[in-house]
Order: C-alpha cells, then sequence, then structure tokens
C-alpha cells in the first residue's frame, strides 16, 4: 500500500487526472467532493487502530459546502490533525485568497493547470515545509519558562 494522499475537489474529471497521475508514483489516493467529506476520510485515516496514515492533503480552493480554506481551519485546530501537510490548488487566487491561505499556515500553493512533476515537487516541499515547523514547535515547546523538556 502506498502513501496516502487525500484529494478534495469538486471536479469529478480533475480529481480522476490527478489520481491517475499520483497513482502512477505509487501513492494511494483517496477522493473527496468537497472539504468536509476530505475530512471525514482525514479523520478516518487518523483514527486509533485503523492502521493508515495521511502523507499530505491535496485540496481545491473553492469547493461547495467546505473549501479549501474551510478544510485548512479545521486540520489546524485539531491536535493531532495540525501536523498533516496542506496543498491548495486553484485556477484564480487573488492577493487576498493567497494572504488568507499564508495566515492559515498552508504549506504548499499550487495554480491549475500544473503538471505532475509540479504537483510531485509540491507534496514533498509540503511535506518538508510541515515537518520543519512541527520540529520548530516542539523545540519552542521544550525551551518555554515551566516546561520540563
Amino acid at each position: 500500500m502506498g502513501a496516502i494522499v487525500i484529494l478534495a475537489d469538486d471536479e469529478k474529471d480533475f480529481r480522476s487526472m490527478v489520481r491517475e497521475q499520483l497513482t502512477e508514483f505509487g501513492y494511494e489516493v483517496r477522493e473527496a467532493e468537497n472539504g468536509k467529506v476530505a475530512l471525514g476520510l482525514i479523520q478516518k485515516c487518523a483514527a486509533p487502530l485503523s492502521g493508515e496514515s495521511v502523507h499530505c492533503v491535496v485540496a481545491d480552493y473553492l469547493m461547495p459546502e467546505m473549501d479549501g480554506a474551510g478544510l485548512l481551519v479545521a486540520l489546524r485546530s485539531s491536535e493531532i490533525l495540525a501536523l498533516l501537510p496542506v496543498v491548495i490548488v486553484s485556477g484564480a487566487f487573488d492577493k487576498d485568497s493567497l494572504e488568507r491561505l499564508m495566515a492559515l499556515d498552508v504549506d504548499g500553493v499550487i495554480f491549475k493547470p500544473f503538471t505532475a512533476d509540479k504537483l510531485l515537487d509540491e507534496i514533498d516541499l509540503a511535506r518538508t515545509r510541515r515537518e520543519r515547523k512541527n520540529y520548530l514547535q516542539q523545540v519552542a515547546a521544550k525551551d518555554r519558562p515551566g516546561k520540563s523538556g
């Protein structure tokens, strides 16, 4: 079984294309048509005894019910799920959207259309960024006064 990528996008054809690309590179892709469904998939993988873990979340910025930013907020507000790397994709980002995503602690942003290589690079970069952020948070927590390490 390959590393799990949660792919959330309301366009079925786009999900199929990306799933094919990621599957070729050994990923197991779980698809969701919106952020709400994606959050459920992520929680299921993170459940104790599931034996699964999510490698990365790739979500469209604009989706019905729960968009990519809403999914990002939900993940970052969970102690366990906050550790997941998240890449947001969209055909049109404006300055305000990008600033909002950065404030929400996104790990990667990619513009549609993109190549498989670009997506793979962005997933790798997002994982590296998230691992670095998680490590720095752990170090900072140990160095706080009143904390014992």
